[in-house]
């Protein structure tokens, strides 16, 4: 009777464990296919083709600095008296330094309004400069996409994110000659008594704003270098097509402009008030 139970009991174990792992499996296949129909299903919002006013920007960021900078006393010679200090505002012509032995000394003077600095390099070796102070602004890199947008004379917007202040500024200069794939624009601010050089901030140039026609960014799809929308008629045929491999059989082709926030302007394909599908 005993082997019996231990019999019994073996084969109850085993029964389910079988039924436990046949439940696991059945719902993870389920999950599978619901993902898998919840994929090929994303589709489920009505949008309407409209008219809206879209901006296109060109972005970037860097550190406030000065595109002027004169370097005094590169040759490391000695110092024999100075005249200001670290931090000092200074002036044109203003003596800053003199410099040399004990047999010929020089007297180094500002060639430029701004502010001079004393910093510790390596070695321990000070430089000495004067930061122009009417010649301030952001530097930063843009790609080839973005660089033919570019003017010199165009406005910025330039964000000082310590501060939260916002400046506005003017692009003076766009590198002709991109170094690793990217170019060099340079954004002037007016410079004020709150202002550091080094804060970090970020810069933002209007280059177009247009009415146009634009869809959601979620009813475009991307598919073999091409752009398509599907439209509110060919929804049902859609979901009931069975050439996985043709999936854009019942799709739109489209042309697509400048991508705003959550807008993708439509340049051709679709007409204004025409019902398009997209995600939530």
């Amino acid at each position: 009777m005993k082997k019996f139970l231990k019999v019994l009991i073996v084969i109850l174990i085993i029964a389910g464990t079988c039924f436990g792992g046949y439940l696991y499996i059945s719902n993870k296949v389920k999950k599978n296919m619901d993902d898998y129909n919840q994929a090929w299903n994303r589709f489920n919002s009505e949008y309407v083709v409209k008219k809206e006013t879209v901006v296109d920007y060109v972005k970037g960021s860097g550190e406030i600095t000065s595109f002027n900078i004169e370097y005094l006393n590169e040759e490391n010679y000695p110092i024999k008296d100075k005249y200001v200090k670290d931090g000092d505002t200074v002036s044109q012509k203003q003596k800053i330094m003199k410099i040399g032995g004990d047999y010929e000394t020089k007297t180094l003077t500002s060639s430029i309004n701004g502010i001079y600095f004393e910093v510790s390099g390596e070695m321990n070796r000070m430089t000495y400069a004067i930061y122009d102070t009417s010649d301030v602004g952001i530097e930063f890199s843009v790609d080839e996409r973005d660089v033919v947008k570019l003017a010199v004379g165009q406005k910025a917007i330039v964000k000082i994110v310590v501060l939260n202040k916002e400046l506005e500024g003017t692009v003076n200069y766009i590198s002709k000659l991109p170094q690793s794939g990217k170019y060099k624009v340079r954004v002037n601010i007016p410079f004020g008594d709150d202002i550091k050089f080094g804060f970090g901030s970020t810069v933002k140039i209007t280059v177009e704003e247009k009415t146009v026609l634009t869809v959601p960014y979620s009813c475009v799809e991307f598919i073999d270098n091409k752009y398509y929308v599907l439209k509110k008629e060919n929804k049902v045929a859609y979901d009931s097509n069975d050439e996985y491999w043709n999936e854009t059989r019942y799709m739109t082709e489209v042309q697509i402009g400048t991508i705003s926030g959550n807008s993708v302007e439509i340049v051709s394909g679709l007409s204004e008030g025409d019902i398009v599908m997209g995600d939530e």
